[in-house]
């Protein structure tokens, strides 16, 4: 499972660089095995919590530079159940918050 993991995280950056949108959106994925399953591979544990750590960063960044150029931060709502994988605007994938 780590190696498919690995596999996986280095498509979705390699779409993010040639700014393709990826199928699967492994942040989210990410996000939801971290709340939602035990993870007992060391390495999957290590690059789960890698990723997890680097949206975090990546997010603080992002805020702190809009909020420094002006930018008001918006929230986009959803409709209960309906999964929100990308931006409405941009097509960039988001997190997704549990409620």
């Amino acid at each position: 499972p780590a190696y498919q993991y690995q596999l996986a995280l280095e498509r979705y950056e390699w779409n993010k660089v040639k700014k393709v949108k990826s199928i699967v959106p492994m942040i989210h994925v990410s996000w939801n095995a971290a709340r939602t399953v035990k993870v007992t591979d060391p390495d999957l544990y290590r690059m789960i919590k890698y990723c997890l750590m680097t949206s975090l960063m990546q997010c603080q960044l992002l805020r702190d530079s809009l909020t420094n150029i002006g930018k008001k931060i918006i929230f986009q709502s959803r409709v209960k159940e309906e999964p929100a994988y990308y931006c409405n605007e941009c097509e960039v994938g988001v997190s997704a918050r549990s409620s």
